[in-house]
């Protein structure tokens, strides 16, 4: 008798468990996202010249942008591997010495903060600067560089808000609400419009 209670309690907990399970509802555990924008590039030869295109950016299911940090930073062969395709690119280096991390939060949300998709080009962004030293004059010379860069950016893609709201009151909401005791009960929707 005393087994077939320990039974009957450990089907009743599991059955309470799958019921349990049976009503949650996925929720997206990671809202910010992080991505890697290389700049679009080619080489053209009849111009001698390499071609920097605008890159497209952008969020799905209508959702709308939320920038929250972007750094430009000079790429290379292994942080963006497709640009480095052709000899021609390679050779493409004007800045001898390596380049610091620019903060382009700034721009880069002026560009692109509230939109469904975003195409900029990297001539919208602030220049990244070479620093050569000068012997001669004993300083340093910052100018403009062609170095080719990447976008790190940290983003999220905020959804519209849902059309139907569930009902919620405190002195009807039992009675709308899918329980224990009626587990088909369908929930009440009322407009977020009407609000």
């Amino acid at each position: 008798m005393k087994n077939l209670a320990n039974l009957y309690a450990l089907f009743m907990f599991g059955f309470l468990s799958s019921v349990l399970a049976w009503f949650l509802q996925r929720a997206p555990v990671i809202d910010n996202t992080s991505k890697r924008i290389c700049q679009n590039v080619y080489f053209d030869r009849q111009k001698n010249d390499i071609v920097k295109k605008t890159s497209n950016f952008k969020c799905v299911n209508k959702a709308i942008l939320k920038i929250k940090k972007a750094i430009l930073i000079e790429s290379s062969s292994s942080t963006c591997p497709l640009q480095y395709v052709h000899p021609e690119i390679k050779k493409y280096k004007t800045c001898p010495s390596t380049l610091e991390e620019l903060d382009v939060t700034t721009y880069f949300k002026i560009l692109c903060q509230n939109k469904e998709s975003c195409d900029f080009d990297f001539s919208d962004l602030p220049t990244l600067e070479c620093k050569i030293f000068d012997k001669d004059t004993n300083m340093g010379i910052y100018y403009p560089i062609r170095n080719l860069l990447y976008l790190n950016v940290s983003y999220e893609c905020l959804t519209p808000r849902i059309r139907y709201r569930p009902f919620s009151n405190r002195k009807f909401d039992f009675n709308f609400r899918r329980s224990i005791r009626n587990p088909f009960r369908k929930l009440s929707f009322n407009h977020l419009n009407a609000l």
